[in-house]
């Protein structure tokens, strides 16, 4: 009798445990069900909402073109929206995206139509400012640019400008003679400018070569004579402590409390040379100065030092401040422009007051001695 109950059990137990598993299944399907029903009800209901509707204008914007009317109704939608909405639009993103790619395209397009028709070397800058907005653009913008054919073409004809201006320069350095190198140097500057396509153009490359190593080799016997002679006119002085050998121009003044001044002079160790530049103002009164600017024929240049970078002292009088810097190469292109003007202007400013000197002839002069001492001094023995 008890194991007729206990199989009875079993077998009520099994059916309640299907009947459960059906259930289980059942409620399962019904909540998927509600899920769903939940997910469409929002897609429907995010559709024909405000943001929606913007969503939808937004998602139709393409940037292939010049006309920005598909654009402009999807800002100006969005615009409309409450600030709730707005934050609701999911590819808000997308719409200053797609702002941004139409100002790029728009900036290119306008940029290559202002290169008008390349008539020269000159109109590189024009080609270069379009190529740079051009290059701001998607690789997608890019395609839909219309006039980027424009820009290619344009960039062909400054590149063949390139080319046929390095052939004039090589040209035109001639018979190489001890007085060649600005014009060897001018000519090896504009063909390191090109790129390597551009230099395969060139049939006059192996001159250029030639020239160079003509150059050296007059250098090597000529070369020292210029640097002695140059040298020879500079005042000597010696730190046998540092093993620095310096050399002045004799212009340059002795004592500290002489005169204004803007004067370069070398330095030379093992072999090396370097150029040093003095900024100099001497005076009855402090102008605690700490920016200079020079103006050669109109062109600025400009140094500031702050209010420790000055050297400042006095005696019998007489103040000084200055400073001795090493010179850049801006430096150096500057006292170039300087030794060759008509007229040269430097005004040390401090804060509250100012004094200006005039370069004289002779400093100009001074000038030209000490950079021509420099540009044999690795010739120098």
């Amino acid at each position: 009798m008890d194991e007729q109950n206990t199989i009875v059990t079993d077998e009520s137990s099994a059916q309640n445990k299907k009947k459960n598993k059906g259930g289980k299944k059942k409620k399962f399907l019904i909540i998927i069900a509600v899920i769903v029903a939940i997910m469409l009800f929002n897609s429907i209901k995010s559709a024909t909402s405000p943001a929606g509707k913007v969503e939808k204008i937004i998602s139709k914007v393409k940037i292939v073109s010049l006309d920005e009317t598909a654009l402009l109704e999807a800002e100006e939608a969005y615009a409309n929206l409450d600030e709730t909405n707005k934050t609701q639009v999911d590819n808000a993103a997308t719409l200053t995206q797609l702002r941004e790619d139409y100002n790029n395209l728009k900036a290119a397009y306008d940029a290559i139509e202002a290169i008008g028709t390349v008539n020269s070397i000159e109109d590189a800058t024009k080609v270069s400012t379009a190529r740079a907005k051009f290059d701001k653009c998607t690789e997608e913008v890019k395609e839909n640019v219309p006039n980027k054919d424009v820009l290619t073409s344009a960039e062909e004809k400054i590149s063949d400008f390139k080319v046929q201006n390095v052939v004039k320069a090589i040209n035109n350095i001639g018979k190489v003679t001890i007085d060649s190198k600005t014009k060897i140097n001018e000519a090896q500057k504009l063909y390191d400018n090109l790129s390597d396509k551009e230099k395969a153009k060139l049939d006059n490359a192996d001159t250029l070569k030639k020239a160079s190593a003509d150059f050296e080799e007059i250098m090597k016997t000529e070369g020292a004579e210029r640097a002695r002679k140059a040298f020879a006119g500079l005042r000597k002085e010696e730190d046998k402590v540092r093993g620095i050998t310096w050399y002045r121009s004799k212009a340059e003044p002795y004592y500290a409390d002489t005169r204004s001044f803007v004067l370069p002079y070398i330095g030379l160790q093992n072999g090396r040379a370097w150029v040093r530049l003095y900024y100099w103002y001497t005076a009855e009164d402090w102008i605690f100065w700490k920016n200079v600017t020079v103006v050669v024929d109109g062109e600025k240049y400009y140094d500031s030092f702050g209010s420790f970078g000055t050297v400042r002292d006095n005696d019998n009088g007489y103040i000084w401040e200055y400073v001795d810097k090493e010179a850049t190469q801006k430096d150096i292109e500057m006292l170039y422009a300087i030794a060759d003007s008509k007229e040269t202007i430097v005004r040390f400013e401090g804060d509250n007051y100012y004094d200006d000197i005039v370069i004289s002839a002779s400093d100009k002069k001074a000038i030209k001695e000490v950079l021509t001492a420099y540009e044999y001094a690795e010739y120098l023995k």
